[in-house]
């Protein structure tokens, strides 16, 4: 039976964008990829899309994906729900007062653990590190402004995650562990940033609810800033403020090593999955200088 023009058309667009994908499957199937996400994309339905691409991506491509995540409006939510109020924030960084501890601890922990479960219901084995009994992060006090319990990361333990299951997913909350045991809050962009330092990482990818850095020209964007460009941009304040600390944590990661970072709109469908295999990718691509 002959086959209708129309199927075929259609099988030669697959087979097309299945070539296309190869190259960057065998660039990166072994490799780390950090994924960041935080307050702005915590909800489940743009969770559930998240973690299902990351469980494909480690299970079926064999890119070793790890996540890191913050809490953002979920723990205001909770720290109002204790009594009290959520903390200024100064420089991207939550001001964190000594009482305010047990609730990120409580916070973080259940997030991690929802993260982990929604991995593994996904179909990929995942592992979380949180808490003063399974944090990978160590920190020092971050003494840049009067922020309370804020650390500076200091180390990664790097031979526990590599321990892990080959096929594992680990889970890194925002807290580490500081001076004396105590946890300290961490700016999840930091941890994101020294994790994917640690690992030698490909890709650092930072999920966010806009589609990457504006240009502050309609809705455009800019699919490549190199570190020269990143300068500029934040000196010509073109971007947001919450926007700032990660482009300059970006700048950090690529003088450490790290090949590219990513920011993406996380609450789109598929979004990880077509910057990685895709040729054209998504969102602002943030490279140490151009060629």
């Amino acid at each position: 039976m002959e086959i209708p023009d129309v199927k075929r058309n259609e099988f030669k667009l697959k087979i097309k964008g299945l070539l296309e994908t190869l190259p960057n499957i065998k660039k990166f199937s072994g490799r780390y990829v950090v994924v960041k996400y935080g307050g702005s994309i915590l909800k489940d339905s743009t969770e559930n899309n998240i973690v299902s691409q990351i469980a494909f991506l480690k299970k079926y491509i064999g890119i070793n994906m790890v996540v890191v995540h913050g809490g953002g409006k979920y723990i205001d939510k909770e720290i109002r729900k204790s009594g009290q109020e959520p903390s200024k924030k100064i420089d991207g960084k939550r001001c964190t007062p000594e009482t305010l501890l047990p609730v990120l601890d409580r916070c973080f922990g259940e997030l991690n653990g929802r993260i982990v479960k929604k991995i593994k219901n996904a179909g990929c084995p995942a592992r979380g590190f949180h808490g003063k009994g399974g944090a990978v992060v160590k920190v020092k006090k971050d003494t840049s402004a009067d922020l309370g319990f804020v650390g500076k990361v200091t180390s990664v333990d790097v031979e526990k995650l590599e321990k892990l299951p080959t096929d594992c997913v680990p889970v890194i909350s925002s807290m580490g562990i500081g001076p004396g045991g105590k946890l300290y809050n961490i700016n999840a962009d930091n941890v994101a940033a020294a994790v994917s330092i640690a690992l030698k990482a490909a890709k650092l990818m930072i999920l966010t609810d806009v589609r990457g850095i504006m240009t502050g020209h309609k809705d455009e964007i800019f699919s490549t800033l190199s570190v020269v460009d990143v300068g500029r941009v934040v000196k010509r304040e073109i971007v947001r403020e919450g926007m700032i600390p990660k482009l300059l944590s970006s700048v950090n990661v690529l003088k450490n090593g790290v090949e590219k970072v990513h920011i993406i709109k996380g609450t789109d469908e598929n979004s990880i999955v077509e910057e990685i295999l895709s040729k054209e990718g998504v969102g602002t691509q943030i490279i140490m200088k151009r060629r």
